[in-house]
């Protein structure tokens, strides 16, 4: 069996309105981009080869899904032409042998079944073999020289309350698809490198994807879906709402039936939003940079420490004659210099962006060795770039460095300093 995808913009003025910087193609179902929910369905259908044809191609979604091989079965990604859809349709009965079918999703559908076979369970004959018309939206199978309406629940995502209610539909009755993460108990699904904190409450079904952070008494229930990246700050409360992918929740903040796409709080059921100013409320995960007497701050505290390790320094380049140095002599060598760098302005004392690799000291390193992965420390930093205060820079600062005394043993020195990712020495 081949299938063929025409996702075109038929219907989907809403998601570039109210998500202008995705992809239709890309919009989440239960936390899963919606062209990886039709691979997999293609994959369980036993589908040989895909042809999936967008009208808004991008090219990180072509290097995303590859050839296929991920899935065993060869994918083409491309734009669609400028054509009639009877003439792609033609082209692709073509390339058909004798005994194949060919599977047609046409626009931003999900057939909503139970098992893949259910899909042709009901099959209707379509008038004049679909020539010389349009199809509308739905799921077709061309068997026999014959074009048939598969007659299946769908989730349309032809608006915004429909896609809204079928993410939740999806996660209560998943049925063919996979849902993203592991599970641990029913109605929890969760993915890599997700820190929570142990006052964290939470009620299924909840999804929560890769790389978020949920802080000290944060509440969770009635149905959410955090997507990657996520960090929701202190007694936040989430219920019966989507936190798009790199989305931060302020403190204390109560979001109940609401889609949050950055700093952007959306009403599903009436299609209004509001683009709030205050980042402290909800944001995308980026931050601005801090006013002079910040900066002035952190020259200052980088000095300080600076003059008061200056005998420890001295006392480390004695250590160097040793042929294995202790590990916190070691690491002081690598540590010293950047604070002259902070002082001179060219880094920062503590990293205050995502994209800043200029920095002496990250805010997951308080607890270190704790987060020993890059990608968990990521997650705990988001807490800090929009946190970001004199006090947490000295808090930081200290720690961080007390922290790392009792260590003497031999440790991977260029992965806890980040020497891979902050400044050249």
């Amino acid at each position: 069996m081949r299938t063929l995808v025409f996702a075109d913009m038929f219907g989907q003025k809403w998601c570039q309105d109210v998500f202008p910087s995705l992809n239709p193609a890309e919009l989440p179902m239960a936390g899963k981009p919606w062209v990886l929910h039709i691979v997999d369905l293609c994959r369980c259908l036993q589908v040989t080869h895909v042809t999936f044809s967008d009208c808004a191609f991008s090219q990180e979604m072509a290097v995303r899904l590859g050839n296929g091989s991920y899935w065993s079965l060869t994918l083409d990604y491309g734009k669609i032409t400028v054509r009639p859809f009877s003439e792609i349709l033609a082209d692709e009965r073509q390339k058909l042998t004798e005994d194949d079918d060919l599977l047609i999703i046409r626009g931003m559908v999900l057939p909503d079944v139970e098992n893949a076979t259910d899909l042709f369970a009901e099959v209707r004959p379509v008038p004049n073999n679909g020539e010389g018309g349009e199809l509308s939206n739905g799921v077709y199978l061309l068997r026999g020289g014959q074009l048939h309406e598969c007659v299946c629940p769908l989730y349309h995502l032809t608006n915004l309350k429909d896609w809204f209610d079928g993410n939740f539909r999806l996660m209560d009755k998943p049925g063919v698809y996979n849902l993203p993460g592991y599970t641990a108990e029913a109605g929890f699904s969760f993915g890599a490198n997700v820190i929570m904190m142990p006052t964290c409450e939470m009620s299924p079904p909840t999804i929560v994807m890769d790389n978020c952070y949920l802080g000290a008494d944060t509440y969770l229930h009635n149905g959410v879906i955090c997507g990657n990246g996520v960090a929701l700050d202190v007694g936040a409360e989430i219920s019966h709402s989507i936190a798009m992918d790199y989305t931060y929740i302020g403190r204390h903040t109560l979001i109940k039936d609401k889609i949050v796409f950055g700093g952007r709080v959306i009403e599903p059921y009436t299609g209004d939003w509001i683009d709030l100013e205050d980042p402290v409320l909800t944001s995308n995960l980026a931050t601005g940079l801090p006013g002079f007497l910040y900066n002035l701050f952190e020259r200052l505290l980088a000095l300080f420490c600076a003059v008061c390790e200056l005998p420890l320094y001295l006392l480390s380049w004695l250590l160097r004659l040793f042929r294995n140095p202790i590990s916190f002599a070691r690491y002081l060598l690598r540590l010293y210099p950047k604070f002259w760098k902070v002082v001179l302005g060219r880094a920062q004392l503590v990293r205050r962006s995502a994209n800043n690799n200029n920095y002496v000291f990250r805010f997951s390193d308080m607890w270190y060795p704790s987060y020993r992965d890059k990608r968990e420390q990521d997650v705990v930093d988001n807490y800090f770039f929009h946190n970001t205060s004199p006090f947490l820079v000295l808090t930081v600062t200290i720690v961080a460095q007390l922290k790392r005394l009792p260590y003497f043993e031999e440790l991977d020195i260029a992965k806890y300093t980040g020497q891979e990712d902050s400044i050249d020495l």
